[in-house]
């Protein structure tokens, strides 16, 4: 069991009055010159009534000096040998010093010199150096103790400073969090407004080819029933960004594994993709229907970013003095809109996280469509030459990250490599998977 720091301290102090004590005592017994009166019981006691204060010099600083130079005056009073015991009121000044401001701790060096002095004299030493004695020893202490207090106070303030800079990053980080599932609520409010028009459009265009054209009515009822599971499950992830608290176990944005430089929000590399407007009509698939003649029903909306467009951010980001090199392994393949806006999102702010901390590195983007997953890393080798400042960085964009991929069912992993560079892997389930989770 280990003890508090306040007993720790009183035992020190009690331990410093004892030693003084017997130090006084040792002295006053083998120190005996002639014309002093004998070192007997009672100068035991007062040498030790002298020390005895001390054990309380923190929890009542001005009264140990009072009664430390009380008890060492009755003690030279009574006619024996100065010793070492003329310290205590020394070291009671200093501890009334780094206690109490200088209001209280002058007139207790006053006090103290005082003592002093009436000791140089009982010892019958030349006056000049009694009052030198006097005269140097207080101050020094009163300064000694008055510094200890300033650092104490300063080592406060500290603690005082850092834990409100601790508050502070916790509500900025609480509030990056909000604020990113507010976006993210809006651009899947897009992407389910962009379903609710698919459906409107196809359910008209069932209603005005039933009769005459039963297959293209068909495929209008499938693509209906396709587009309404998509909306359910990006509704479904909407409502968990909204409801979701930021103390939730689930909702911190942060992972244990992710290190290194944050990614940011998207900083002065030009003008960042667009964001996601109001979905509008779509153009036209002309073979979305399977039938022939003209086609109503609308392909994806083109307002979402998708992965489709990765070469294109790939290119835009080269502009910045990266080489980015985009590799898609299986076959390409349509995903839920929600699914797609978060891929793209994640490419995007590693690419930009690259840009920011790295000059003239080499970046590796690869796609790999699995059976039931879509597997992305965007790895770049660190580059040369001096990095950017990575500690500009608010790292609200790895919190962005973390939320997208988390409401998707996914997993992120971010992390310096041991070899240089950094490592962004996302891992998102699809198909059978997603319908699963």
């Amino acid at each position: 069991m280990t003890s508090s720091p306040t007993v720790r301290r009183t035992a020190v102090d009690a331990a410093l009055a004892v030693g003084v004590a017997v130090t006084a005592c040792v002295a006053g017994r083998q120190y005996h010159p002639a014309g002093w009166a004998p070192f007997d019981a009672r100068a035991y006691l007062l040498a030790c009534l002298a020390a005895a204060p001390l054990s309380a010099r923190r929890l009542a600083p001005v009264w140990t000096l009072l009664a430390s130079n009380a008890a060492y005056a009755v003690y030279l009073a009574l006619g024996y040998q100065p010793t070492v015991g003329w310290w205590t009121p020394a070291i009671a000044l200093l501890s009334l010093a780094a206690q109490r401001p200088l209001r209280q701790a002058v007139p207790g060096t006053l006090v103290t010199a005082a003592g002093i002095l009436y000791s140089g004299l009982a010892a019958h030493l030349a006056f000049s150096l009694a009052l030198a004695q006097a005269l140097l020893v207080p101050p020094v202490a009163l300064y000694l103790g008055h510094t200890q207090r300033r650092l104490a106070q300063r080592g406060e303030e500290l603690k005082r400073l850092a834990a409100k800079l601790a508050r502070e990053q916790e509500e900025r980080a609480r509030r990056a969090v909000l604020d990113e599932r507010l976006h993210i609520a809006r651009e899947l409010h897009d992407v389910v407004a962009h379903h609710m028009s698919v459906i409107t459009l196809q359910a008209g265009l069932a209603g005005y080819v039933f009769d005459n054209d039963p297959p293209t009515a068909r495929q209008a009822l499938a693509t209906i029933g396709t587009a309404g599971r998509e909306a359910l499950d990006d509704l479904r992830r909407m409502l968990t960004v909204l409801r979701a608290e930021p103390d939730e176990p689930g909702a911190d944005a942060k992972e244990p594994g992710a290190t290194g430089p944050a990614p940011e929000d998207y900083g002065a590399l030009g003008p960042a993709p667009e964001d996601p407007g109001p979905p509008g009509p779509a153009p036209e698939d002309p073979g979305a229907t399977g039938g022939g003649g003209g086609s109503l029903v609308p392909a994806q909306a083109g307002s979402l970013p998708r992965l489709e467009r990765v070469g294109e951010l790939a290119r835009r980001m080269s502009t910045a003095g990266m080489t980015v090199d985009v590799v898609t392994e299986g076959t390409p393949r349509r995903l839920p809109p929600g699914l797609e806006l978060c891929a793209y999102r994640v490419v995007q702010e590693a690419l930009t996280n690259a840009a920011k901390h790295t000059v003239a590195a080499r970046v590796g983007v690869r796609l790999a469509y699995l059976p039931e997953r879509l597997d992305i890393v965007v790895r770049d080798d660190g580059g040369r030459g001096k990095p950017a400042d990575p500690a500009t960085g608010s790292g609200h964009g790895l919190i962005g990250m973390q939320e997208r991929v988390r409401i998707c069912g996914g997993r992120l992993s971010a992390g310096a490599l041991p070899e240089g560079g950094f490592e962004v892997r996302l891992t998102l389930p699809t198909g059978a998977a997603l319908s699963a989770g």
